[in-house]
């Protein structure tokens, strides 16, 4: 952290400050006359020395000099050593992470990125010793050692956040598949149609779990790097990796329960379908009774009141047809046989 040129101004600055001592030397006559006049505040007279400008000093001066000089030669070699590390000294860590980001490595490869600089860490640690003597001086390395290692276990930890993103998103994607599952599996069935979309949507779910199966197992793999590397997750990341592994089992238990309403509400569907047949068939009856009566009207002056009542009836009969047609779609999904509405829609 000291730069090589203070040791040379420090260390002439203390010869010069040396020779400058040797200007303050009172002679003995003041102390042993004491009665005598001197220069008040008590200063001189002074011995005759050496001054910073003789020939003699200046040379003494530039021996020191030189002899620092060549002193700070092997300091220099030393310093020599650690250029190799130069790169990692200079490496923008934000810049790292996104570039390497960037180039998609594959997971053995940022398996390969994170050993390399926890063994870069270790040889650092090796390498860099506390304190060493070159020559006159004492490095103090502590500082050094220290950020060097430092920066290639963040380095490495950085990599294993990119890591630990990826396997992030993955079990996002992985919960998020699955609720929705769970959300269209709680949906209800107000009639046969909605019932049996259900049915359709639960016969197809092998192929959808499956992949979110294979999808589980390479989330995995990302989970299980970080763990051999001694990553620790966040309390939510822990939780919602469990979840996304643990989904498929609570998925079976959900299907397994869901099946069982189905059937039930499949068997409470039938019988409502069935009684509201019979009710419709009484209401066809009726309406076929009053379309007959229709020909019987021919009385001129009530001709507008016949004309409203046929125009009551047609609503009515397209009412009609509409739930024929319900009914027979139902009665497909049930896998029974169609009843003949003929007559429904004869009346139109």
């Amino acid at each position: 952290s000291t730069a090589q040129e203070e040791f040379e101004r420090i260390i002439i600055s203390l010869f010069d400050s040396a020779i400058s001592c040797t200007e303050s030397i009172p002679q003995v006559e003041k102390f042993v006359m004491t009665q005598y006049f001197w220069n008040e505040n008590d200063k001189g007279p002074f011995l005759e020395t050496v001054k910073k400008e003789e020939g003699r000093v200046s040379q003494l001066r530039e021996r020191v000099r030189s002899s620092l000089r060549d002193s700070l030669s092997p300091l220099d070699d030393y310093i020599e050593t650690y250029n190799e590390l130069l790169d990692i000294v200079k490496l923008d860590k934000d810049e790292y992470i996104t570039t390497f980001a960037e180039e998609e490595h594959s997971n053995e490869e940022m398996k390969d990125e994170i050993r390399k600089h926890i063994k870069a860490k270790k040889e650092v640690v090796k390498r860099i010793p506390y304190h060493v003597t070159v020559g006159n001086f004492v490095v103090d390395c502590h500082d050094f050692r220290y950020t060097m290692a430092n920066k290639n276990q963040d380095l490495a930890k950085l990599v294993m956040n990119l890591i630990c993103k990826m396997a992030k998103t993955k079990t996002s994607h992985i919960r998020e598949e699955f609720s929705r599952i769970e959300k269209t599996l709680a949906k209800k069935h107000p009639n046969a149609e909605k019932l049996y979309e259900t049915k359709n949507y639960i016969a197809a779910l092998p192929e959808k779990t499956n992949e979110l199966t294979a999808k589980i197992e390479d989330m995995r793999i990302y989970y299980s790097i970080l763990e051999s590397f001694q990553y620790d997750l966040s309390d939510d990341d822990f939780r919602h990796k469990w979840e996304a592994i643990g989904w498929p089992r609570k998925l079976d238990l959900l299907l397994q329960e869901v099946n069982k309403n189905l059937e039930k509400e499949s068997d409470d569907l039938f019988d409502r379908m069935n009684k509201d047949m019979e009710e419709f068939g009484k209401e066809v009856d009726t309406l076929q009774r009053t379309v007959a009566t229709f020909s019987k009207y021919t009385d001129p002056s009530i001709a507008d009141k016949v004309a409203a009542e046929v125009k009551v009836r047609n609503i009515e009969i397209k009412k009609c047809i509409e739930k024929a047609r319900a009914f027979n779609a139902d009665q497909r999904l049930f896998g029974i046989d169609s009843t003949d509405y003929r007559n429904v829609f004869d009346l139109a």
